[in-house]
């Protein structure tokens, strides 16, 4: 099963070490701070500092441990789970 978000409803970027993901037509966004595993550069965790919208339940300081599955072209496949879920994403790169 595919789940497609336009562009235009959430989008995530990535400047060196911070994540940002940007939803509800970018009107609000979480940025994480990422930190990438030395013996093994697949696997990093992000930490929350900021959310623009606590009710989604993402608190700052909520860790999140990613797992990298699968690249192609412009394509990742990432393993994401905290304490609560874990969930597999594909994620395509659009824009440079």
């Amino acid at each position: 099963m595919s789940l497609e978000v336009p562009e235009e409803e959430w989008t995530m970027v990535i400047d060196k070490d911070i994540q940002t993901e940007y939803f509800d037509n970018g009107k609000n966004f979480i940025k994480a701070k990422m930190h990438f595993e030395t013996e093994n550069p697949c696997k990093y965790h992000l930490v929350v500092t900021e959310n623009t919208d606590p009710s989604n339940g993402i608190l700052k300081g909520t860790v999140y441990h990613n797992t990298i599955l699968q690249t192609e072209l412009n394509m990742i496949r990432i393993k994401s789970e905290n304490d609560e879920v874990g969930t597999v994403l594909t994620l395509e790169k659009i824009k440079e």
